[in-house]
């Protein structure tokens, strides 16, 4: 559908330009006009060159296109870059098609699900690939580049210093984001953030007026005092003074002139990055590899950091999955080795203060040292990351819906089953243990280097009433694990070999139970485990 737009554009008069590289695959096929609103005048048309207003004096399409740089076939040299222009463009739907009537039944259908895959191929040192992704800063000490599809981040030892990566593309409504991860350590001093924000702007000047108050100009500014005490976060800093990026509240407004509260300033000007008035955000921040922080915010408005338990981030490291479908949000993350098992937890949630459908957000990727400088440089692994749109739709049985992400649908048993009649006759022996198991915690306590666990012998009965005996073992370091048996509990037996168990991995195994009794054996790798856990089982059948 044809609608006039006003995206964010550069008009270059003298050299007859438009660029649109901030428009979400622009295309121009789809450009049909631009009016230059200020001087009511029509500067391009996609209809033929010759189809002209003016008996063929005026041109009006253009002579080349440059990826989103449009050039004009019209003299604009008399206009100013700062005319006011509007596009009149095709713009994809977003929304739920028409429903479709086949007979008597409607069908409805969705919209596919939009996503965008970042793999980092391209072998690029002190840059980005730029199809997806836009250096906006590297910071002072730190490195950026990318290698064996991997995107690596250094964070430097140099205080204060920020790296922002920014996606090129923009998203909006319901929104999943899908990171994966590796954290070389953790340390004091350090944050890494992946952030879905919409960006107020760039390139603004500021002055700190104080150690706790800067002001920000924003050109056009729209904020009012109905803005005060609302918070925005402030980075990218180019200038002189004492600062460090963070979230800050607005404390008044004049103007162009927007004054934030701060705290460890001291007196400077430049320019400066304003962003995250509303987003979805993840932070590493602090000494444990298996925490992390999750916030959301709306409008300026947020709960605040929540610290949420995740598995490891250290080698193989995780996928973080981040879920929004506007009025509500989720955290998950899921080891990164292949298991036979439902691997994803959800970690933490938002109820309110959730960015809406009708603001644009950018992914950012960013690294910040505090105002300490830290230790040692920290390398930052990121293997691929997924942004999907998708369609949020609620469905209803008979009116019933789901009540939360963790209970499904209620049933209703509608018609009563008569008890059975038949007699029993015979002798029904109970099984010991639960529905014909019996389960054992035999360790979580962490391993140090090359140590060896050896569990508590079971007794799997006189009469061998079990069927099979089972082990299963999670480590964050490798190891091996085995099951032995016997039939004096004095001499033992391997019933398995070594078997490998990957950092980060869960294995099982599992025998027949041809003895009375069994144990299992774990043998730790050549690093200290941070986190252990060794079970095992008797099954009847």
């Amino acid at each position: 559908m044809k609608k006039l737009i006003t995206p964010t554009y550069v008009f270059n008069t003298a050299n007859r330009t438009v660029d649109l590289s901030a428009m979400t695959d622009f295309d121009i096929t789809k450009l049909y006009e631009i009016v230059n609103i200020t001087r009511n005048e029509l500067i391009y048309s996609h209809y033929p060159k010759d189809n002209t207003l003016e008996t063929g004096v005026l041109k009006r399409g253009f002579t080349s296109v440059a990826g989103s740089v449009i050039t004009l076939e019209m003299d604009t040299s008399l206009m100013n870059d700062s005319d006011n222009l509007v596009f009149l463009y095709e713009e994809d739907t977003t929304s739920v098609p028409n429903d479709t009537t086949v007979g008597n039944s409607t069908l409805v259908s969705s919209v596919p699900q939009n996503l965008t895959r970042m793999c980092f191929q391209k072998a690029i040192s002190n840059n980005v690939d730029n199809d997806y992704l836009e250096l906006i800063r590297a910071g002072t000490g730190m490195t950026v580049g990318q290698t064996a599809g991997t995107l690596s981040l250094a964070s430097g030892t140099t205080a204060r210093s920020e790296t922002i990566i920014r996606s090129q593309k923009s998203w909006n409504g319901s929104i999943r984001l899908y990171i994966k991860n590796i954290l070389s350590q953790r340390i004091v001093n350090n944050n890494f953030i992946v952030e879905l924000v919409d960006i107020v702007g760039d390139a603004l000047a500021y002055v700190i007026n104080s150690a706790t108050s800067i002001t920000v100009t924003i050109p056009n500014n729209t904020f009012t005092l109905e803005n005060v005490g609302q918070s925005i976060s402030i980075g990218n800093f180019n200038g002189t003074g004492t600062f460090l990026s963070g979230r800050y509240v607005i404390a008044s407004i004049s103007g162009n002139d927007v004054t934030f509260t701060v705290a460890g300033f001291a007196a400077g000007t430049g320019t400066c990055s304003l962003f995250g008035r509303s987003f979805y955000r993840l932070l590493y921040d602090s000494t444990t590899v298996t925490q992390a922080k999750f916030d959301t915010a709306r409008c300026g408005y947020g709960s605040g950091d929540t610290t949420i338990t995740t598995l490891t981030s250290a080698s193989p490291g995780h996928t973080i999955v981040l879920t929004g479908s506007d009025v509500n949000a989720t955290i998950a993350d899921q080891l990164v080795a292949s298991s036979g098992l439902v691997s994803r937890t959800v970690r933490g949630s938002r109820v309110e203060k959730v960015p809406g459908g009708g603001v644009d957000l950018k992914l950012q990727i960013r690294v910040l040292n505090g105002t300490t400088a830290p230790a040692t440089t920290t390398v930052w692994t990121i293997g691929e990351v997924v942004i999907a749109n998708y369609s949020s739709q609620d469905v209803a049985i008979q009116n019933v819906q789901p009540q939360s992400v963790a209970s499904g649908l209620p049933v209703e048993i509608i018609k009563t089953i008569a008890a059975p009649t038949q007699p029993v006759s015979g002798t029904v022996t109970a099984n010991s243990g639960t529905n014909g198991m019996a389960a054992y915690a035999d360790s979580v306590t962490n391993l140090a280097g090359a140590a060896t666990f050896t569990g508590t012998s079971r007794d799997g009965g006189a009469t061998q009433a079990y069927a099979r005996f089972v082990a299963k073992a999670f480590s964050d370091v490798a190891g091996t694990l085995r099951i032995e048996q016997s039939a004096d509990n004095t001499n033992w037996r391997r019933a398995t070999a070594d078997t490998a168990v990957g950092a980060g991995s869960v294995i099982q195994l599992e025998i027949f139970a041809t003895a009375r009794y069994h144990r299992v054996i774990y043998v730790n790798g050549a690093g200290a485990q941070s986190q252990f856990i060794l079970n095992s089982a008797y099954l009847r059948v």
